[in-house]
């Protein structure tokens, strides 16, 4: 219970009247039938927060009836009443309408008058007026509230009274301290606050490159100071030795001495004596040698080509090393004072009598201050360049060495292709992959398109330079497809490709690919990939859809399952006929069951495998796995529209197991057919086998391990030499 409703519930006992409060969640019907109630326990002033007066407002507006109540007060606390609704409140229940304010510091209650009527919004009480302590003793405050402010009597303590309560000018201090100091505290940490957010992350590694880019020029300059140094101090003690009139004193041979030896140091020590937080002592240090160089016991008679000398040798070269150019400014500042004190004193201008010299020096002077720091804001905005772009690389070579680790852990290479779709280094990956690993040869500078088969290049380089429906966000565009890749001994290796299309800081585009032969395992992209395979459909192999039967029995492999050699294409079943070269063979039908996995019908040739396990007749899990994924297809689109699709899938080189003793492969088509239960079947046709000779299975024609690689070395080749997939059998199929 809050302060004011404490004060107001004892109030109210101590007055012998009955306190109702109102409990659970509040609901204005509820409430406004309380104040309605027609026994002896109807309120007759009520205590709450602003919200509630808006809320029975708002009721009271919708019943349009006036309300029957005997409120003759309302008090409103916990926040400030809106002018406009204390006005409404009054109109509302013609009764008055008191907003009370708490002070929970002083256990106090500000209320207005009874006839309070909200005609002067902001105010709190009677108005307020100010005086002073009078030498008859303080001013008794009337019904008008009086400022008192107490002036220094001598023997008792000053006080500040307002209405009867008062506080100690001690009280007063410490307050003020306390203010005065959270006030200073809070604004030194809201300036570091905001300095902190105003220093981002990519703002300190841009000045953090900047100090480096400066140290590295730093490193040149001292490097051509050392060399310089020593050749002045050479020809100066030549000069010394041959006693010729020399341009320097003997101090000042002694100070190009001591120059030279710290600058020997640092060619030493340059890593130790050089650092970041070294450049403004080293700039510190060759302005006090200017400044060293310019006094009177090194050069007795101080010239304007004296100056010119320590500009172009010493101040304007040296501002690079300053990490601002306010020290620059200053430094500069100091030497101008110390030359032009030195040219206002010397001899000649003396004699002279003439100030226009000075004030010639004195231009000058100015003039190469001036140059200083132009020079110095030239350099520091050359060198924020530079950062900026070592930065930009930098975090261009973060991102991916990342891109390049993330594609390493679910691919078999990675390689990095230019914007001609060149390899940029070599890739041992890529050369193992296609066994051409032999010693010397190098995949550099190699077109991408030259290791994948013929039918499938055009399609991959259109998927590699613009993608369809893939979106490019900030210059970087990724998306997966499917092709086939040719080794040495022409196999074709079905891989997934990865590619990440980005630019570079100087806006060259870079592809970086992933490639992972899916042989053996299933298409880590599935639906979502591209396939650049002479295709259309999203599966995890591809179909085609050729002009005429003949051509879909010689188009090329629109996917490979490499464990099996079995190739697989699609054309769709249209009504026109198709005319096949050649002679056409038997052909034999089997009707798979692919609810319960079995053979459920076979031909005449054929009969003695119905019944048989699919299990068993496919000895490839690959092989059932493929026709499993065209049911699944088939039925999501029946469940979709009503139909299957209308497709016939062509096959090459399928293995499958007559007999345990007897196994051979199949070259035909099947078709995803509708059973009489409802259920989805497989309508198998294929050549009628030759019985005549004695099949073999088909070995592997890839895999993924590196023995199944090696293997593909010892494999035949065709009469006419090229290399070629070998069989067990004699008979002869169309490479795939």
């Amino acid at each position: 219970m809050g302060l004011q409703s404490k004060v107001n519930f004892l109030a109210s006992l101590s007055a012998g009247a009955t306190v109702l409060f109102y409990s659970g969640q509040f609901e204005v019907t509820r409430f406004v039938a309380e104040l309605e109630r027609e026994d002896h326990l109807r309120p007759s002033w009520y205590f709450a927060v602003p919200a509630v007066h808006e809320a029975v407002l708002r009721h009271a507006d919708e019943l349009g009836r006036p309300l029957r109540h005997r409120l003759k007060l309302i008090r409103s606390a916990g926040a400030a009443l809106a002018q406009p609704s204390g006005r409404k409140l009054i109109e509302t229940f013609r009764c008055a309408v008191t907003p009370a304010y708490g002070m929970t510091e002083a256990l106090e209650i500000t209320c207005p008058p009874v006839d309070y009527d909200f005609s002067k919004p902001g105010s709190v009480g009677p108005s307020i007026s100010a005086g002073s302590q009078s030498e008859g003793g303080w001013r008794r405050a009337g019904r008008e509230g009086w400022w008192l402010e107490g002036l220094w009597a001598e023997g008792w303590l000053e006080r500040w009274w307002l209405q009867g309560w008062g506080f100690h000018f001690s009280s007063l201090g410490r307050g003020m301290r306390k203010f005065l100091k959270r006030t200073l505290h809070l604004f030194r940490a809201g300036k570091a606050r905001r300095e902190l957010e105003a220093k981002s992350a990519e703002q300190e590694r841009l000045r953090s490159e900047l100090l480096q880019v400066r140290l590295y020029l730093a490193h040149y300059l001292l490097s051509v100071y050392a060399a310089v140094s020593g050749i002045i101090v050479a020809a100066n003690m030549t000069t010394l030795s041959m006693r010729n009139p020399t341009y320097l004193t003997l101090q000042g041979s002694w100070l190009l001495i001591a120059g030279l030896a710290v600058l020997n140091c640092y060619a030493f020590l340059p890593q130790r004596l050089l650092k970041v937080s070294l450049l403004n002592v080293w700039f510190v240090f060759f302005l006090i040698s200017c400044i060293l160089f310019a006094m009177p016991w090194n050069l007795p008679i101080f010239r304007i080509f004296d100056a010119l000398v320590i500009a172009l040798l010493l101040r304007i070269p040296t501002s690079l090393l300053a990490t601002r150019t306010l020290w620059v400014a200053l430094g500069n500042f100091a030497v101008s004072l110390m030359i032009v004190w030195r040219l206002w004193s010397s001899g000649a201008m003396l004699q002279s009598g003439s100030s226009l010299p000075l004030l010639l020096a004195t231009m000058l002077e100015c003039a190469v201050s001036s140059l200083a720091v132009v020079f110095s804001v030239v350099m520091s905005e050359i060198m924020r360049q530079r950062a900026s772009l070592r930065c930009e690389n930098t975090k261009i070579s973060y991102d991916n060495s990342a891109i390049s680790g993330l594609l390493r852990l679910m691919s078999d290479a990675v390689i990095e292709l230019d914007q001609d779709l060149r390899l940029i280094r070599h890739s041992p990956e890529l050369s193992a992959m296609l066994m051409r690993d032999r010693p010397g040869a190098s995949t550099e500078g190699l077109a991408f398109s030259d290791f994948i088969h013929s039918a499938d290049a055009a399609r991959a380089v259109e998927l590699l330079l613009d993608p369809i429906g893939v979106t490019a966000e900030s210059g970087t565009c990724a998306h997966a497809f499917h092709t086939r890749l040719v080794d040495t001994f022409s196999n074709k290796v079905c891989v997934e490709v990865f590619t990440i299309k980005t630019e570079n800081a100087e806006g060259q585009v870079r592809h970086l690919l992933g490639l992972r032969d899916f042989t053996d395992s299933h298409s880590l992209s599935a639906e979502r990939a591209m396939d650049a395979m002479d295709s259309a459909e999203d599966l995890q192999f591809s179909f085609s859809w050729p002009i005429s039967a003949a051509e879909s029995l010689r188009a090329d492999v629109a996917c490979s399952i490499r464990s099996d050699a079995v190739a697989i294409t699609s054309s769709a079943n249209t009504d026109q006929e198709w005319p096949i070269a050649g002679p056409v063979k038997k052909q034999a039908y089997l009707d798979l069951d692919m609810e319960v996995k079995v053979i459920a019908s076979a031909s005449a040739s054929v009969t003695f495998v119905a019944g048989l396990s699919l299990d068993d007749f496919f000895p490839s899990p690959h092989t059932l796995q493929l026709l499993q994924q065209v049911c699944d297809e088939a039925q999501r689109s029946f469940d979709s529209d009503g139909s299957i699709p209308n497709k016939v899938f062509n096959f090459e080189d399928l293995p499958v197991q007559w007999t345990p003793a007897k196994c051979g492969t199949l070259v035909g088509a099947f078709q995803v057919v509708r059973t009489r239960f409802g259920g989805l079947g497989i309508l198998l046709a294929f050549d009628e086998p030759d019985w005549s000779q004695s099949p073999h299975r088909h070995k592997r024609a890839s895999g993924r391990s590196t023995s199944s690689r090696a293997s593909r070395k010892h494999r035949s080749t065709h009469p006419a030499g090229t290399p070629g997939r070998t069989r067990q059998s004699q008979s002869s199929l169309t490479p795939l």
